[in-house]
């Protein structure tokens, strides 16, 4: 499996007896991490140890995230930049970062050297380079073919280095070759260790404390995940119809990405169900957060946060049932068609500017639009379009749907 390969699964595509998941299945997920007992005790896991999740879709998740992770082996490297050196450009986007000097004694027992190089994956290779604007610059030589000049850039940069006392942290993956690689560059701050088995668990955890509380239901929807990110959309299966052919519900995100160690977010959806079995999320803000909490926090603390994901949840849903109505108020399909065409031309967003504009306008041209069901559907072609691994840009589009949709009658003058 390569570094960055993504395992993806729709609820029509789990197995059929895939009801959910035992606790103690799901207890998988963190029996190796550091915080085992804190977690077994500031979520009280005593208490329901024994008993079954009965979320459809939970039990491929759980297997899919051990499965992802055991593909890799994975350490940090924390070091002074002056130990640090890019060794050669590889191409645009990758390039052989060269770390020398290494004494911690765990790592050395990974490595068996004090001296490792690693291939640049993800952004790594801008974000090395760019603390010396040296990236855009160094791109260009590549495209020359100035092989000359960036050999010599890259030696005297090494050498005016050489007193840089700044510390970094470097996290590397081991593939199954051996072959090593840096999928982050990030500070050096004490921090905890919540990745994506430990999110995924307290998710799992918490959604199914909410299912007992209120007697609802959910079941996975979606998720996607690589070694190094997960999102996962919890679906509730009560809707409200607002139209004839037209339900709204409510889904629970669960996003964490340790490549930028931002926190670990729970985000809310608003679920559009047409034609009986058709779906398309949309978002009331480009975050739609709930809750998130972030890597620095205690474990206690993320088990009080968690205890008021219900109440979040009623509030959210409270807001999405009202704006729904808007729905009904909204102008003519050929005419929101044509506003979200605007939208996308608009655009000053970074992530889909450069990779999705010019198609999305050219697929949103084409299409022919009739009525509400047709530009839902357009909406859902173009969300599949984003690839899983853009978080920003596939909630930029999300969204910008719930703009069109309903922002258009809500905030009009």
């Amino acid at each position: 499996m390569k570094v960055g390969e993504r395992k993806k699964m729709n609820f029509n595509q789990a197995p059929m007896d895939d009801n959910g998941v035992s606790v103690k299945k799901a207890m998988e997920l963190i029996k190796d991490s550091p915080y085992y007992d804190k977690i077994y005790h500031s979520l009280k896991l005593d208490e329901i140890q024994n008993e079954f999740i009965p979320i459809s879709g939970a039990k491929s998740l759980v297997d899919s995230v051990i499965q992802m992770d055991n593909k890799f082996k994975k350490f940090d490297v924390k070091s002074e930049l002056k130990n640090v050196k890019c060794d050669s450009l590889l191409d645009k986007k990758s390039a052989i970062i060269e770390i020398a000097n290494i004494e911690d004694e765990n790592i050395l027992k990974i490595t068996k050297s004090d001296l490792i190089k690693g291939i640049t994956t993800y952004s790594v290779k801008s974000d090395y380079l760019d603390m010396f604007d040296a990236d855009k610059f160094l791109n260009y030589c590549l495209t020359k073919e100035y092989q000359d000049i960036i050999d010599e850039n890259l030696e005297l940069l090494d050498i005016k280095n050489s007193t840089n006392e700044n510390w970094k942290q470097f996290r590397f993956l081991i593939d199954d070759n051996e072959d090593y690689y840096i999928r982050a560059i990030t500070s050096v701050n004490r921090y905890k260790d919540y990745n994506l088995k430990f999110s995924v668990f307290v998710a799992l955890i918490a959604l199914y404390r909410v299912m007992k509380a209120k007697k609802e239901e959910f079941i996975v929807s979606y998720f996607t995940c690589s070694e190094s990110d997960v999102k996962v959309v919890f679906r509730r299966t009560n809707y409200k119809n607002i139209m004839k052919g037209l339900d709204v519900g409510f889904e629970l995100e669960l996003v964490n990405d340790e490549i930028k160690r931002e926190s670990v977010k729970f985000n809310g959806l608003f679920s559009i169900n047409y034609n009986g079995e058709e779906n398309v999320s949309i978002k009331p803000n480009i975050n739609g957060r709930i809750l998130s909490f972030s890597h620095m926090v205690s474990v206690e603390k993320v088990s009080r946060l968690l205890q008021g994901l219900n109440e979040a949840i009623d509030e959210f849903v409270e807001t999405i049932y009202k704006d729904a109505e808007y729905i009904k108020k909204a102008k003519s399909p050929k005419e929101l068609k044509s506003y979200l065409y605007q939208k996308v031309k608009n655009s000053k967003h970074k992530e889909f500017r450069d990779k999705y504009k010019k198609e999305v306008q050219k697929v949103i041209e084409k299409e022919n639009v009739n009525t509400l069901y047709q530009l839902l559907d357009l909406m859902g072609k173009v969300d599949l379009m984003i690839d899983d691994s853009d978080i920003k840009a596939k909630d930029f589009w999300k969204f910008k749907l719930y703009e069109v949709l309903v922002g258009g009658k809500k905030f009009e003058n």
